[in-house]
């Protein structure tokens, strides 16, 4: 590419990416974040600022260079301390919030006692306990695949609060990427890289949430420091580290590991095709090493569907869902449950099913602009002006490290685009590819103005670590800090009544009110436990009088002294109190009724 041209698109890519973003989104989220941009643009123009912060970065960057894996222990510590500090912040209201993150704490509370799943209630306690993406049937368990609740697992054995583990993670993944950023563009940017994903909200927030996606995250970047190491060296222990990242990642989000590792494997193949000795030695060492996480999985798989190939999460949905939830297809109705509780109705109408119907290969094609667009920006970017820097550094990815990031993207994109239930955080394992594009801007347009490097790097500098820092909540307060947490008002109200319940076995029974109650928010899990009847407050749901009776005598004859309360779920919204004073012992109802 000669140099005039390199400089044109130089200058184009930067303003499309920025039309891109005005267009994309919203005249009051533009004219939010618009001060940012001004602010850390007029900030990387002055030129004693410039030259300062780039001998200072240069100072400490041949520090770190120096001193990689200690660098790459910072970072962890940094990572650690920012997700603290959000800890801190909203520690009187932190609870699990969504579905999944009860179900993967109640698969971890199982591993934990080196179970997959525990027996199944009788059936006519089953509708008690049956909750979204909980089996009741041929064993209670979790739906979903152990990868998630293997990294759970350490913080139950050590009695830790459920966001300790989640912030190790993503702790150790912060160092991780330092040491891939580093490898690929040297330490001051990759300190700049993990800036970055420190300082962005979904980080921030994941960092403290009992979900797979970052464990996956975790996974995918061990998978690519392995890769980067083996490179180098073709030594079967870094092998033997990719074979265990991605078994690990398959036992995770098998969607997510299915468009992530056999990208590597396909460019390992690539690189050393003419060593056919070399690949078979390490294909036989990756696989060797992904084994003992496919044979967990193939065991749970046995336990929950009776057959090893078959996902436990699949089997599921084909009894609950109208159609698989990823693909196009003609809704079946005959596929819903017949009796799904009110909760479940309520969700099947409500979300479910309107899902479907707008699950289109017209509407993924359209969702790809504006909202693909917008929402993976805002996922794995601090500023959504940084998708200017992204798309020129498109122009720097010949080095086939960097275009392996890219193809992730190429791939992970369309394959969620046929996904019916897409939520925000999906998108975050491609923070890495991401940030690669941004610092590979810094290449892009140092190679159009050699003359001006310096200025280029220090201008650039200034304005990535300003525009991270503008992500923080103190410089903004957009309603998306607090809109993940529109979906946990439930849980933190009957969280504070059950907290103040004597500690003495009780069940309560929670009361749905399909008129305000929202189905998302959902607290009759009993996820401090691997078994409901452990809990010392059971978490049940209120049939109705004609239903109850049968827990009720359920427990007159397995423990009788547990008291009984009712929860209205739509009370407590409306007026706060939504608990009800103690009915009396399973064994006095039963007697009574």
């Amino acid at each position: 590419m000669g140099l005039r041209t390199r400089k044109i698109l130089c200058l184009i890519l930067p303003t499309a990416g920025l039309a891109l973003w005005l267009v994309a989104y919203s005249s009051g989220h533009v004219s939010d974040r618009l001060p940012a941009l001004a602010a850390a643009i007029a900030l990387g123009l002055i030129p004693p600022l410039r030259r300062g912060c780039l001998s200072q970065a240069e100072k400490w960057g041949g520090i770190l260079s120096r001193h990689r894996f200690a660098a790459g222990i910072g970072a962890v510590i940094l990572a650690a301390i920012s997700s603290l500090i959000y800890i801190a912040g909203r520690a009187p209201g932190l609870c699990l919030r969504m579905h999944d993150d009860h179900v993967y704490m109640i698969q971890a509370q199982m591993l934990a006692r080196g179970r997959l799943w525990m027996p199944s209630y009788p059936s006519d306690i089953q509708p008690f306990f049956d909750s979204f993406h909980l089996l009741m049937r041929p064993v209670y368990a979790g739906m979903y695949q152990p990868g998630a609740a293997m990294m759970l697992t350490p913080g139950v054995w050590l009695h830790w609060p459920f966001w300790a583990m989640p912030i190790v993670a993503s702790s150790l993944a912060a160092g991780v990427l330092y040491l891939i950023l580093e490898e690929m563009f040297g330490s001051i940017r990759a300190a700049i890289g993990v800036i970055m994903l420190i300082l962005g909200y979904w980080f921030r927030y994941l960092s403290t949430a009992a979900l797979s996606e970052l464990p996956l995250f975790l996974g995918v970047l061990v998978l690519a420091w392995g890769w980067l190491r083996w490179r180098k060296r073709q030594n079967l222990a870094w092998a033997i580290v990719m074979g265990a990242a991605a078994g690990y990642c398959a036992i995770t989000r098998p969607l997510d590991a299915i468009c992530f590792c056999p990208v590597i494997g396909a460019v390992v193949a690539f690189e050393f095709r003419r060593m056919p000795g070399l690949l078979l030695r390490t294909f036989i060492a990756i696989f060797l090493a992904a084994t003992p996480f496919l044979i967990v999985l193939a065991i749970q798989n046995h336990g929950l569907t009776g057959k090893w190939y078959v996902l436990g999460e699949s089997d599921y949905l084909r009894h609950v869902y109208p159609a698989p939830p990823v693909g196009f297809f003609k809704l079946d109705f005959s596929r819903l449950p017949i009796n799904p509780g009110i909760e479940k109705k309520t969700w099947l109408e409500r979300y479910v099913i309107p899902t479907y119907q707008g699950h289109t290969p017209a509407n993924a094609i359209r969702w790809l602009y504006p909202g693909m667009f917008q929402d993976l920006i805002l996922v794995t970017l601090p500023h959504p002006a940084m998708a200017a820097l992204a798309i020129v550094g498109l122009l720097s990815l010949f080095d086939i490290r960097r275009s392996t990031l890219l193809i992730f993207m190429l791939i992970f994109l369309p394959a969620y685009a046929c996904v019916v239930f897409f939520l925000f955080q999906y998108l975050f394992p491609l923070t890495p590819p991401m940030t690669c594009l941004v610092l590979a801007s810094w290449d892009s347009l140092q190679a159009a103005w050699p003359a001006r490097r310096s200025a280029i790097a220090g201008f650039l500098l200034i304005c990535i670590l300003a525009l991270s820092i503008s992500d923080l909540p103190a410089f903004n307060p957009e309603i998306r800090e607090q809109a993940i947490d529109l979906h946990d008002r439930e849980q933190r109200l009957a969280n504070a009544a059950l907290a103040k319940l004597p500690r003495t076995p009780a069940v309560v029974l929670f009361r749905f009110d399909p008129s305000i109650c929202d189905p998302h928010d959902e607290p009759v899990y009993n996820d401090d436990v691997a078994w409901p009847d452990d809990a010392l407050i059971v978490r049940a749901r209120d049939l109705g009088l004609a239903q109850d009776v049968k827990l009720i005598d359920y427990y007159a004859r397995t423990q009788p002294d547990r008291v009984f309360y009712i929860y209205d779920r739509g009370a407590a919204l409306r007026t706060g109190n939504g608990l009800s004073p103690p009915l009396g012992t399973a064994r006095q109802l039963a007697m009574h009724l």
